[in-house]
């Protein structure tokens, strides 16, 4: 099991998060290891509704669809 317990951005902008997935994908896509993602704060704590989207959609495919983050800190 891989646990990564978050800031896989550095200020929560949607092109670090496309990094962070197209880095990360051959780990999720082609590995039978567990991958458990726990958002760190610098990838939640900015306000704006992009970087939000961005954050809430990795958490949904860094975790495989198993969980949902239903609340991001403001």
């Amino acid at each position: 099991m891989v646990v990564c317990t978050g800031d896989v951005t550095t200020s929560g902008e949607p092109s670090e998060f496309a990094k962070t997935l197209e880095t990360l994908r051959p780990l999720l896509e082609q590995s039978k290891i567990k991958f458990v993602y726990v958002p760190g704060n610098h990838d939640l704590y900015v306000a704006d509704p992009r970087c939000r989207e961005a954050a809430v959609n990795a958490f949904k495919a860094l975790n495989q669809q198993e969980f949902v983050l239903d609340a991001t800190p403001s």
